[in-house]
């Protein structure tokens, strides 16, 4: 459930960062540090699988809430630094059928602020 609420709290940061930007016009580099969020959150994936692998679970309960929780984490962790993964209206699904799966807003940001 913590690297699920990391992550959540990183797209937060960064739609606070682009909605400041949109307001304030300005064009520094607020996304920089992403760069370091994706590499550290690959790592706390790892360190989380490693974490469920040894962890003596006391019910199968435990065990599937921590694969789901695990699970959305992961999407999550896509959904902001790699694929756009909702597609919720009538543009996005016209998107989707005519081009496929779009690279996610920040993956973009990042590329375009090398």
């Amino acid at each position: 459930m913590a690297l699920n609420g990391v992550i959540l709290m990183e797209g937060s940061f960064l739609w606070f960062g682009i909605s400041r930007q949109i307001t304030n016009s300005k064009t520094d580099n607020f996304f920089t540090p992403f760069r370091n969020l994706k590499k550290g959150n690959l790592i706390l994936i790892a360190l989380t699988i490693v974490a469920m692998l040894t962890h003596p679970f006391s019910s199968s309960f435990d065990r599937v809430g921590a694969i789901v929780f695990f699970s959305l984490a992961v999407l999550e962790h896509i959904n902001y630094f790699e694929y756009q993964l909702m597609y919720d209206n009538k543009s996005d699904l016209a998107y989707l059928r005519r081009f496929g799966i779009k690279k996610s807003k920040l993956k973009t940001l990042l590329t375009r602020n090398k």
